[in-house]
C-alpha cells in the first residue's frame, strides 16, 4: 500500500531545543535563580568595596552575650585611626568561638567621610557568592545536557513533531489502525511521555487533523489522558 506525507498545520518547535514542562522548569529555574542572586550580590559587594576606604584596625577588647539558645557569643571591638582622630567601633556580627583575638590586626571598610559606619572586611562573603554562581551554573549545564541526551535519543519522533508530517496508509486494512497505535505507544514507552504530547495535542485540537480517531483514543487511554 502506498503511503503519503501530509503536513500537520504549524510547526511545533520546542523552546531552546527542549520540551518544557513544570518539572524541567523547576530543575532549571531554581539553580538559575541561585546563580543570578549570586551574580547580583557579588557585583553589589564589589562596587560597594570600590567606593569605600580601607584602613588597618586593631582589636582592643571583646564583648560577650548569650543568644536565644543560651550560647555564648563574642563581638570584637576595634580601633582605627583617620585624619579625624581615633575611632572605636563594635563589630556588627558576633561569633562562637570568637572570630578575633585581642591585639589582632584586621582590615575595616567605611564610606568616604563616614568612619562611624566602619565594618570588618570579610572576604569569605565573596567566596560564598562565587560558590553560589558556580554551583547554580554547573547544575543548569548538567540538566540541559541530560535533556539534550533524551532529545537525541528520540530524534526520529521529534523530527516528525517538528515538521508536522505524519504518514497514513491509504485504504487501511483490518487491524492496521491497531498496528499503528501499538507502534506509537512503543515509541512513547522508550522515551518520555512528554515527547509525544505535542503530537497528541495537535491531533485532538486541530480541525483538519489527519490522525485516526482510534489512534487518539488509544494514546489517551494508554497515557491516562
Amino acid at each position: 500500500m502506498a503511503a503519503e506525507a501530509i503536513p500537520q498545520g504549524d510547526q511545533i518547535m520546542p523552546f531552546l531545543g527542549l520540551n518544557w514542562d513544570w518539572i524541567l522548569a523547576l530543575k532549571l529555574g531554581i539553580p538559575a535563580l541561585i546563580a543570578c542572586v549570586g551574580v547580583i550580590s557579588l557585583i553589589h559587594q564589589l562596587l560597594k568595596r570600590m567606593s569605600q576606604v580601607s584602613v588597618d584596625a586593631t582589636v582592643v577588647r571583646q564583648l560577650t552575650h548569650r543568644d536565644g539558645e543560651g550560647d555564648l557569643m563574642t563581638k570584637s571591638v576595634f580601633q582605627f585611626e583617620t585624619e579625624d582622630g581615633v575611632h572605636e567601633m563594635e563589630d556588627v556580627m558576633a561569633f562562637r568561638p570568637p572570630a578575633h583575638k585581642i591585639g589582632q590586626s584586621i582590615t575595616v571598610l567605611y564610606p568616604i567621610g563616614h568612619p562611624e559606619q566602619a565594618t570588618v572586611r570579610r572576604d569569605w562573603v565573596l567566596v560564598v557568592l562565587l560558590g553560589m554562581i558556580v554551583i547554580g551554573t554547573v547544575i543548569v549545564v548538567f540538566v540541559v545536557q541530560q535533556e539534550w541526551k533524551i532529545m537525541r535519543a528520540a530524534d526520529p519522533l521529534l523530527d516528525q513533531a517538528a515538521r508536522g508530517m505524519f504518514l497514513r496508509e491509504e485504504a487501511p486494512g483490518p487491524g492496521d489502525s491497531d498496528r499503528v497505535s501499538r507502534k506509537l505507544v512503543a515509541k512513547s514507552s522508550r522515551n518520555t511521555d512528554r515527547l509525544l504530547l505535542p503530537i497528541w495535542l495537535r491531533c485532538v485540537t486541530t480541525a483538519d487533523s489527519i490522525c485516526d480517531e482510534h489512534e487518539v483514543m488509544q494514546y489517551s487511554h494508554t497515557n491516562g489522558c
